[in-house]
């Protein structure tokens, strides 16, 4: 018999033996096993747009358009006490704009950022006659006011989420005003799994969704949060594809475009170029 054949036959007793445990008596230990890598679910690209309409509760203008109003009204009164002229409004649909606002979410592996964009009206015409009316004598000036007449001027705001600071973007004064260990880096649960499991699921641009309903946060009542990530407080998460919330003023939300896992825009998840950084 050659060495090779006498292996072989000490083969299977060899195994029998480490499978009684050397045939001392005791239970064989199990061979310890390396756990699959936790996926994490903050990892890779996701970007929003959506439109947010702010209405009085039950539909009425918003604060936006109703402020705007007032101006309007004031206007309207002084055509009529001074020169018995009717009154005359804006253009409706740009009236109406003015509850409406254009939001982009952007995020990036534990970096995120907003951008808000919206517009606001000036009435050129009654800027014009009250500096005629205060500059003058006392007398009305000679040309009513139009309060008809508008000037749009648009209006963003934003936030960043960068390296453990939250950045405050004002467009105005192209200033960042960053917060170091801002509240919104401190992942907050909104409800347990099993919570989160028994919501309402929809299906939204063909992206899944869950009804929320959490003592956590009653302002996300009804949101439709999405499932890209957990449903916990966490930077701009979680984000709503759809909802009617707000108990004074009715915030709609309607999502425009939604993507995941995509490249975003160069420079999106930045400081904008000219503006000066400040943090405390």
């Amino acid at each position: 018999m050659t060495l090779f054949s006498s292996r072989l036959l000490l083969l299977p007793l060899t195994l029998a033996l480490a499978h009684c445990g050397g045939g001392g008596g005791g239970e064989a230990v199990a061979a310890p096993t390396t756990p699959p890598a936790a996926t994490d679910p903050y990892a890779g690209t996701a970007y929003q747009k959506l439109e947010v309409t702010t209405l009085a509760k039950g539909g009425g203008p918003g604060l936006a358009r109703s402020t705007t109003q007032g101006l309007v009204d004031q206007c309207n009164l002084e055509r009529k006490a001074r020169y018995e002229l009717p009154p005359v409004q804006p253009d409706v649909a740009l009236m109406a704009g003015l509850d409406v606002k254009t939001l982009e979410r952007f995020y990036d592996n534990r970096k995120a950022g907003e951008l808000t964009t919206g517009y606001g009206l000036r009435l050129t015409d009654y800027q014009r006659w009250t500096n005629e009316l205060r500059s003058g004598t006392g007398a009305n000036p000679a040309t009513p006011p139009d309060c008809s007449v508008v000037q749009k001027e648009e209006a963003f705001s934003g936030y960043l989420w960068l390296d453990d600071i939250r950045y405050e973007l004002r467009f105005a004064t192209k200033q960042a005003l960053g917060r170091r260990s801002h509240l919104s880096f401190t992942p907050t649960d909104l409800a347990t799994s099993s919570q989160v499991a028994a919501w309402p699921a929809k299906t939204v641009m063909g992206e899944s969704c869950r009804v929320a309903s959490t003592p956590a946060d009653p302002s996300l009542d009804g949101a439709c949060l999405w499932e890209r990530f957990p449903a916990r407080k966490y930077l701009n998460l979680p984000w709503a594809l759809e909802s009617v919330t707000g108990a004074v003023q009715e915030v709609r939300v309607v999502t425009l475009a939604l993507e995941r896992d995509k490249p975003l825009r160069a420079g999106v998840l930045a400081i904008p170029e000219g503006f000066t950084a400040q943090v405390d």
